[in-house]
Protein backbone atom coordinates (compact mmCIF):
# COMPACT_ATOMS: atom_id res chain seq x y z
CA UNK A 1 0.00 0.00 0.00
CA UNK A 2 1.06 3.24 -1.29
CA UNK A 3 1.23 6.06 1.86
CA UNK A 4 -0.69 8.49 -0.28
CA UNK A 5 -3.35 5.36 -0.48
CA UNK A 6 -4.04 5.21 3.37
CA UNK A 7 -6.82 6.35 5.29
CA UNK A 8 -6.03 6.66 8.69
CA UNK A 9 -3.29 7.14 10.73
CA UNK A 10 -3.96 5.38 13.46
CA UNK A 11 -1.22 2.51 14.70
CA UNK A 12 -2.30 -0.66 16.45
CA UNK A 13 -0.90 -1.99 19.81
CA UNK A 14 0.11 -5.82 18.40
CA UNK A 15 1.88 -6.22 22.26
CA UNK A 16 3.09 -4.69 25.53
CA UNK A 17 5.94 -5.09 27.17
CA UNK A 18 6.49 -3.35 31.22
CA UNK A 19 9.62 -2.60 31.09
CA UNK A 20 10.00 -0.57 34.14
CA UNK A 21 7.97 0.34 37.05
CA UNK A 22 8.32 3.40 39.84
CA UNK A 23 6.55 5.71 41.71
CA UNK A 24 5.88 8.30 39.12
CA UNK A 25 5.64 6.44 35.70
CA UNK A 26 5.85 3.41 34.11
CA UNK A 27 7.84 2.17 31.21
CA UNK A 28 6.42 0.10 27.59
CA UNK A 29 7.78 -1.35 25.11
CA UNK A 30 5.00 -1.83 22.41
CA UNK A 31 5.23 -3.21 19.24
CA UNK A 32 2.40 -1.69 17.02
CA UNK A 33 0.88 -2.14 12.98
CA UNK A 34 1.64 0.66 11.40
CA UNK A 35 -1.18 2.14 9.01
CA UNK A 36 0.60 0.49 5.86
CA UNK A 37 0.58 -3.10 7.90
CA UNK A 38 4.01 -2.94 8.98
CA UNK A 39 5.58 -2.90 12.12
CA UNK A 40 7.13 -1.06 14.73
CA UNK A 41 8.83 -0.71 17.60
CA UNK A 42 7.71 2.21 20.47
CA UNK A 43 8.88 2.99 23.64
CA UNK A 44 5.89 4.59 26.07
CA UNK A 45 5.93 6.15 29.34
CA UNK A 46 2.74 5.89 31.64
CA UNK A 47 2.35 9.10 33.10
CA UNK A 48 -0.25 9.59 35.73
CA UNK A 49 -0.51 12.89 34.99
CA UNK A 50 -0.49 16.43 36.95
CA UNK A 51 -2.15 19.92 37.88
CA UNK A 52 -0.70 22.94 37.64
CA UNK A 53 -2.38 25.98 39.28
CA UNK A 54 -1.57 29.91 39.35
CA UNK A 55 -2.93 31.38 42.40
CA UNK A 56 -3.38 34.90 42.36
CA UNK A 57 -2.90 37.10 46.12
CA UNK A 58 -4.85 40.19 46.80
CA UNK A 59 -2.05 42.26 45.59
CA UNK A 60 -2.47 40.47 42.10
CA UNK A 61 0.46 38.74 42.27
CA UNK A 62 0.84 34.93 41.47
CA UNK A 63 2.27 31.94 43.38
CA UNK A 64 4.95 30.84 42.32
CA UNK A 65 7.69 28.11 43.58
CA UNK A 66 11.72 27.86 43.07
CA UNK A 67 13.14 24.52 43.25
CA UNK A 68 15.74 22.03 42.00
CA UNK A 69 14.63 20.12 38.99
CA UNK A 70 17.42 16.55 39.37
CA UNK A 71 16.63 15.94 35.78
CA UNK A 72 17.99 18.87 34.42
CA UNK A 73 20.31 19.67 36.98
CA UNK A 74 18.88 23.43 37.98
CA UNK A 75 16.62 25.49 39.76
CA UNK A 76 13.54 26.37 37.71
CA UNK A 77 10.76 28.94 38.72
CA UNK A 78 7.37 27.57 38.03
CA UNK A 79 3.43 27.93 39.39
CA UNK A 80 2.48 25.82 42.09
CA UNK A 81 2.22 21.97 40.40
CA UNK A 82 2.32 18.23 41.37
CA UNK A 83 1.52 14.66 40.04
CA UNK A 84 -1.89 12.92 40.22
CA UNK A 85 -2.93 10.53 42.39
CA UNK A 86 -4.67 7.57 41.09
CA UNK A 87 -8.11 7.91 43.14
CA UNK A 88 -8.25 11.80 42.85
CA UNK A 89 -9.78 14.14 40.73
CA UNK A 90 -7.76 16.91 39.33
CA UNK A 91 -9.54 19.78 41.37
CA UNK A 92 -8.99 18.06 44.65
CA UNK A 93 -4.83 16.99 43.66
CA UNK A 94 -4.70 20.60 42.60
CA UNK A 95 -6.51 22.10 46.22
CA UNK A 96 -3.92 19.53 47.97
CA UNK A 97 -0.76 20.71 45.78
CA UNK A 98 -1.50 24.54 46.56
CA UNK A 99 -2.14 23.98 50.36
CA UNK A 100 1.19 21.22 50.19
CA UNK A 101 3.50 23.64 48.24
CA UNK A 102 2.15 26.95 49.41
CA UNK A 103 0.57 27.04 52.46
CA UNK A 104 -2.92 28.68 50.66
CA UNK A 105 -5.93 27.37 50.14
CA UNK A 106 -8.35 28.95 47.59
CA UNK A 107 -11.63 29.80 47.73
CA UNK A 108 -12.34 29.98 44.32
CA UNK A 109 -11.68 27.90 41.21
CA UNK A 110 -11.31 27.97 37.97
CA UNK A 111 -10.72 25.63 35.13
CA UNK A 112 -8.09 26.30 32.47
CA UNK A 113 -8.19 23.44 30.07
CA UNK A 114 -5.18 21.21 30.00
CA UNK A 115 -1.94 20.27 27.90
CA UNK A 116 -0.06 17.38 27.19
CA UNK A 117 3.67 18.25 27.39
CA UNK A 118 5.74 15.11 25.25
CA UNK A 119 3.11 13.48 23.03
CA UNK A 120 5.73 11.61 21.05
CA UNK A 121 6.60 9.20 23.77
CA UNK A 122 4.70 10.20 26.93
CA UNK A 123 0.82 10.23 27.75
CA UNK A 124 1.24 12.47 30.67
CA UNK A 125 -1.72 14.95 31.05
CA UNK A 126 -1.40 18.34 32.95
CA UNK A 127 -4.97 19.67 34.46
CA UNK A 128 -4.40 23.43 34.46
CA UNK A 129 -6.48 25.63 37.01
CA UNK A 130 -6.73 29.70 37.99
CA UNK A 131 -7.30 29.93 41.71
CA UNK A 132 -7.61 33.13 44.03
CA UNK A 133 -9.27 34.84 47.44
CA UNK A 134 -6.62 32.69 48.83
CA UNK A 135 -6.53 32.21 52.15
CA UNK A 136 -2.79 30.98 54.25
CA UNK A 137 -3.33 28.17 56.61
CA UNK A 138 -0.01 25.86 56.59
CA UNK A 139 2.55 24.55 54.39
CA UNK A 140 2.80 20.64 54.42
CA UNK A 141 5.79 19.98 52.28
CA UNK A 142 6.18 16.33 51.19
CA UNK A 143 9.50 14.80 53.19
CA UNK A 144 11.32 14.70 49.91
CA UNK A 145 10.43 18.25 49.15
CA UNK A 146 12.57 21.22 49.18
CA UNK A 147 11.37 24.61 47.72
CA UNK A 148 10.73 28.27 48.14
CA UNK A 149 8.25 30.43 47.94
CA UNK A 150 7.54 33.61 46.05
CA UNK A 151 4.97 35.91 44.14
CA UNK A 152 5.15 37.56 40.71
CA UNK A 153 2.75 39.77 38.82
CA UNK A 154 1.55 37.78 35.80
CA UNK A 155 3.09 40.82 33.62
CA UNK A 156 6.60 40.10 34.68
CA UNK A 157 6.13 36.10 34.74
CA UNK A 158 5.32 36.57 30.99
CA UNK A 159 8.53 39.34 30.26
CA UNK A 160 10.59 36.94 32.54
CA UNK A 161 9.31 34.06 29.71
CA UNK A 162 9.93 35.72 26.81
CA UNK A 163 13.85 36.54 28.01
CA UNK A 164 14.35 32.79 28.41
CA UNK A 165 14.34 32.89 32.05
CA UNK A 166 11.35 30.66 33.00
CA UNK A 167 11.57 27.73 31.11
CA UNK A 168 8.85 25.32 32.55
CA UNK A 169 5.67 24.54 29.60
CA UNK A 170 3.12 24.63 32.09
CA UNK A 171 4.09 27.11 34.11
CA UNK A 172 4.32 28.89 30.14
CA UNK A 173 1.17 27.55 28.46
CA UNK A 174 -1.05 28.58 31.83
CA UNK A 175 0.57 31.59 31.78
CA UNK A 176 -0.05 32.86 28.27
CA UNK A 177 -4.01 31.18 29.09
CA UNK A 178 -3.98 33.98 31.81
CA UNK A 179 -2.85 36.51 30.26
CA UNK A 180 -4.96 36.05 27.24
CA UNK A 181 -8.04 35.71 29.87
CA UNK A 182 -7.04 38.95 31.53
CA UNK A 183 -6.90 40.96 28.42
CA UNK A 184 -10.46 39.81 27.08
CA UNK A 185 -11.63 40.66 30.49
CA UNK A 186 -10.02 44.11 30.18
CA UNK A 187 -11.88 44.23 26.84
CA UNK A 188 -15.28 43.43 28.25
CA UNK A 189 -14.83 45.67 31.34
CA UNK A 190 -14.26 48.73 28.93
CA UNK A 191 -17.18 47.78 26.49
CA UNK A 192 -19.32 48.17 29.62
CA UNK A 193 -17.86 51.06 31.08
CA UNK A 194 -18.01 52.30 27.13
Amino acid sequence: MKKSEITTLKEITKNSTLVYEGPVFKIYSDEVILPDGNTSKRDVVSHLGGVCIAARKSDNTFLMVRQYRYALQREFREFVAGKREPNDTPLERAKAELEEETGYIAHHWQYMGHFIPTCGYDNENIELFYADDLEFVAQHLDDTEFLQVFSMPLEEIIKEIEDGNILDGKTIVLAYKLDRLQKELQKTDSAVRG
